[in-house]
């Protein structure tokens, strides 16, 4: 005798089944792409080493050197530009106040031709 509970358990079994088969297919792919990629890493050291003398650490380790002093770099333009605008200004207030100074000296000059 087949009733609805009957029927329900064969179609989650049917089901567990499927997902069962499908997860085993799903990690075999997925062990073989691992290992392809470590196949992979493998040859690309290999050729490094053998066209450039480095190895893959080697080239991240460079890497990250070459990434670390280009942020530094970017750093010190930045104060640079911070530190030529502050100079413009004060010679621009250099300027002026050297202009003030010439001012006044001319004026002391010329009581000072009136006054002899």
């Amino acid at each position: 005798m087949e009733n609805g509970w009957t029927k329900r358990i064969e179609e989650l079994t049917k089901s567990r089944d499927h997902w069962k088969r499908e997860w085993r297919l799903l990690n075999a792919g997925l062990n073989m792409a691992e290992d392809k990629i470590k196949e992979l890493e493998a040859e690309r050291d290999a050729d490094r080493r053998r066209e450039y003398g480095y190895s893959q650490e080697t080239v991240d380790a460079l890497t990250l050197e070459r990434d670390k002093l280009t942020k530094r770099v970017k750093e010190l333009e930045a104060e640079n530009q911070r530190l030529r605008e502050a100079l413009d200004r004060i010679e621009s207030m250099a300027t002026i106040e050297n202009t003030e100074i010439q001012k006044i000296a001319r004026e002391a000059l010329k009581e000072a031709s009136h006054e002899s």
